[in-house]
């Protein structure tokens, strides 16, 4: 089959990261596509975003991403950010709509970007698909119903009339239930992980441990993701305030915030003599040489997409009490804590630092068991995205043939 020449659009992009972004549009690349990654001006992106990387040289680190996976990074002209999408210059969409790709794929169906081409789309010719990464749960934002109502009043119609693929990456009815979406515009293509990456390794996982100065047999958790008040930062200084479990070890892969808290952490840090590691935020090809250094991993609060990789590891989890965690763990592949209840969270990590080997290993196998039959492969997941794309190209190209 010939190439496509295939266009993301994504509000915030880091190289370092393992966003869904950054994995489908490297596999795509691989497969022998031309592929482009528009994205907004890194300096004017939140900080909630972009204080879990290192974002030293960010233009060096595109060009090295960029060359790497033999693909194109754009950083589009950006007024600012609201309520968590990135405002573009409209002329610069208008110029990416004539740039000559054969789709764009636009990361997040109610971004500023994915409204503008949908208000636009009369005027298009260049195919569009989408996806969406929200849950209900996922916005605090008061005005956010309201948001909920004007979009499905004028954006859905406009979907559902020109037959538009709003792919969802988690199984979950927010677009039907909250856009008014049809269920047959929303096909399914999960997240995932990449399996040739994190799989186990029991010599690579002493040589990562000796290179910690972690013993062989230590207990270690650890967790990997943003340390902010919504991802349970206060829940995590609460765990460092703790008594120490004996021959347990805690890693925690992520930045400290700024401020009080931030401090609070350090201090916390401080008291363990040792038996607490505190790394940077990892590169998505780094990380699986520290994840595996554990026996359980915790997530206080909203669960992140380490969540699939750590599976791939055979590498249990501590979750929240949530209808998503429930099936998550399903498989006793982990388990879960009264949501808000510190004492519930505690009482699952303590029994995780303390259960005998065994057991653990149970926990182990039943999350390979997961992966196995649950977890999508990044491989599978972009070739199938490939068959969905080829069709909505030949499909909205007829359609707009015929007006």
């Amino acid at each position: 089959m010939s190439s496509l020449s295939i266009a993301h659009i994504e509000d915030f992009f880091h190289p370092d990261a393992g966003y869904h972004v950054n994995i489908v549009s490297r596999l795509q690349s691989e497969a022998g596509h031309r592929v482009t990654i528009y994205t907004s001006e890194y300096g004017k992106s939140p900080k909630e975003l972009t204080g879990f990387f290192n974002s030293n040289e960010i233009a060096q680190k595109d060009d090295s991403f960029a060359r790497k996976f033999d693909l194109h990074v754009k950083r589009l002209p950006t007024y600012g950010w609201l309520s968590g999408r990135a405002i573009y210059h409209p002329h610069q969409l208008r110029k990416l709509a004539t740039c000559g790709h054969d789709i764009i794929y636009i990361h997040g169906h109610s971004s500023v970007a994915a409204m503008y081409f949908l208000h636009n789309i009369s005027k298009l010719n260049t195919p569009l698909i989408f996806d969406c990464h929200m849950l209900d749960i996922a916005s605090k934002n008061r005005l956010h119903p309201l948001f909920n109502s004007l979009y499905k009043m004028y954006f859905s119609p406009i979907i559902i009339e020109h037959s538009l693929q709003v792919i969802k990456v988690v199984d979950d009815n927010y677009l039907a239930d909250k856009h008014g979406i049809p269920t047959s515009l929303t096909p399914l293509y999960p997240l995932g992980t990449d399996r040739q990456h994190f799989k186990p390794d029991l010599a690579r996982r002493r040589k990562a441990r000796n290179s910690l100065g972690i013993p062989q047999d230590a207990r270690v958790a650890i967790y990997c993701g943003k340390i902010t008040e919504d991802k349970g930062a206060k829940e995590l200084l609460e765990l460092l305030k703790q008594p120490i479990i004996p021959n347990t070890w805690i890693v925690i892969i992520g930045t400290f915030p700024d401020g009080r808290l931030g401090n609070e952490l350090h201090e916390a840090k401080a008291r363990y003599n040792g038996n607490l590691i505190h790394l940077p935020s990892q590169t998505y090809l780094e990380l699986p040489n520290v994840l595996m250094v554990a026996d359980f991993a915790f997530f206080p609060r909203q669960c992140s997409m380490t969540f699939f990789d750590l599976m791939s590891l055979g590498i249990p989890v501590i979750l929240e009490d949530i209808p998503i965690n429930r099936q998550r763990v399903s498989f006793g592949n982990g388990s879960v804590f009264a949501k808000g209840n510190f004492a519930s969270f505690l009482d699952r990590f303590q029994r995780f630092a303390t259960m005998p080997v065994e057991e653990l290993l149970e926990f182990s196998r039943a999350a390979k068991r997961y992966c196995d039959m649950q977890v999508s492969d990044y491989a599978d997941t972009v070739k199938n995205l490939e068959e969905l794309i080829r069709s909505e190209i030949k499909r909205q190209r007829l359609k707009q043939s015929d007006l």
